[in-house]
């Protein structure tokens, strides 16, 4: 660099010789040193000024690597930090999942409650068995929910345990009443009715039930069948299975074939004969139901 702005100097204070013919050679020599000594000057300037220019660039990228290192450390830092925090959360659930395990306990509740009203302002006729708009002098069955005056209501709770094994048992009861009586409270037994509607123990996945009852579960008590019922909303009874006795579910046939087998014992009502010390139908029925897809065979 040195000898580059010497030789530039040089050429710079030979060229105006022409313009400086009147100077002599020692006042030509002087100019000449003294541009020579000015090139040394701004070329050590120069010099220094990279020098810096270098070691600021050496300091800028000490200071990148460490901002590198320092952004680094925080990932590590914050990673670390999720990390804890999701330790942390799982620690606590596992914690409240141990302290409030759910306990089996269920609650479902059916009601209605109406009146019906004629066109003279009275009460009119009503029932899951009448139609206020029939033809038929007030007597169609249409079926039930809004047709119905009275006021009726289901309370169903229900408790299931687990066991170690793995076996399980449910208990459930249905209690249920019904009122024509519209007024706020009703005391005596004429115009309402409290009834036990279900009331039976369940248990199933037994350890020692294997091949075709791995899966079945077995019933005793009063209810209405699991798979078999009235249509209520047409109050139709078609098929309505219900009473107190005792049966298994869910037998496994193979094949998408299973079956439900029990027995119920059933009060059909008085004989409406006087002959007889005790008038009641009773029986036992004894009931056979497949599944197979959609289809269904009972017998």
């Amino acid at each position: 660099m040195r000898i580059s702005v010497i030789s530039a100097a040089v050429c710079c204070a030979l060229f105006p010789l022409t313009s400086a013919a009147g100077l002599s050679v020692e006042q030509r020599l002087a100019q000449l040193e003294a541009r020579l000594n000015l090139a040394e000057q701004q070329a050590s300037e120069a010099s220094r000024r990279a020098q810096r220019a270098e070691q600021q660039t050496a300091a800028a990228e000490q200071r990148a690597a460490a901002a590198e290192q320092q952004v680094q450390a925080l990932s590590q830092q914050t990673t670390a930090r999720e990390q804890k925090q999701q330790a942390t959360n799982q620690q606590l659930s596992e914690q409240l999942a141990k302290r409030a395990p759910d306990d089996g306990f269920t609650f479902n509740a059916y009601a209605r409650s109406g009146m019906l009203v004629n066109s003279h302002g009275k009460g009119a006729r009503g029932g899951p068995g009448i139609s206020p708009a029939s033809s038929l002098n007030g007597d169609a069955h249409v079926g039930r929910l809004g047709n119905e005056k009275d006021n009726y209501a289901e309370l169903s709770f229900g408790k299931k345990f687990t066991f170690n094994d793995g076996s399980w048992a449910r208990f459930k009861t249905m209690l249920a009443d019904g009122a024509t009586n519209p007024d706020p409270w009703v005391q005596d037994n004429d115009s309402h009715h409290l009834n036990i509607r279900q009331l039976y123990v369940e248990m199933g996945d037994f350890a020692e039930f294997t091949g075709p009852l791995k899966r079945a579960s077995i019933w005793a008590g009063k209810r209405f069948d699991r798979d078999n019922f009235d249509i209520h909303f047409t109050d139709s009874d078609i098929m309505f299975l219900g009473g107190t006795g005792g049966g298994i579910n869910d037998v496994d046939w193979g094949s998408g074939l299973r079956g439900d087998y029990s027995v119920y014992a059933r009060n059909f009502g008085d004989l409406g004969s006087d002959n007889y010390a005790d008038n009641d139908i009773q029986n036992l029925l004894f009931t056979a139901n497949h599944f197979y897809g959609n289809w269904q065979l009972m017998t």
